[in-house]
């Protein structure tokens, strides 16, 4: 199974561009107003066709780790979700921390796909598919050079490098 890679946080066409090249599978855009990696509504909007038909594309849903999860209740509960991201747990902010969860909490068994998110870097994120064996591993501030919000090509290129030699 080759691990699918998600470049989030995109904020520049060229950044887009790179990842793109890289050989990045998706791309993310972040809308939170607190975010510095939030790209406006108008940006987003020229990435159409329809505004990816106007919302009816797959959802992912998205949990903080900081435990053991209940597969089976989060499935229960998020059944029209395409895939679920896991994320570390950090007290007072919704994501893009820079931190990993304990990965000893992974789940061995899920009918969703999983997709891990955290802390990855072009330096751990072998070591994070061997330990997890995720569907796809989304990175953000892992791939940015020294402005946050802005990607790194040459960085993005290695993390695609490091998942491509772990995960196929």
């Amino acid at each position: 199974m080759t691990t699918r890679i998600k470049i989030c946080g995109i904020t520049r066409q060229q950044d887009a561009d790179a990842a793109v090249d890289a050989g990045a599978d998706a791309l993310g855009l972040n809308f939170a107003a607190e975010s510095p990696r939030r790209v406006s509504v108008q940006d987003a909007a020229r990435k159409t066709p329809e505004e990816c038909a106007r919302y009816g594309m797959p959802f992912m849903k998205v949990f903080r780790v900081r435990g053991a999860l209940d597969m089976a209740a989060l499935e229960a509960a998020y059944q029209g979700a395409c895939c679920f991201l896991l994320d570390a747990y950090v007290p007072g902010v919704s994501g893009g921390t820079g931190k990993h969860f304990d990965w000893r909490f992974w789940p061995q068994t899920a009918n969703k796909k999983l997709v891990l998110a955290g802390g990855l870097t072009p330096e751990n994120v072998a070591q994070a598919i061997t330990q997890t064996r995720p569907w796809a591993v989304d990175v953000s501030g892992g791939v940015e050079g020294a402005t946050k919000g802005e990607k790194d090509a040459q960085l993005i290129g290695r993390f695609i490098s490091e998942v491509r030699r772990a995960g196929s």
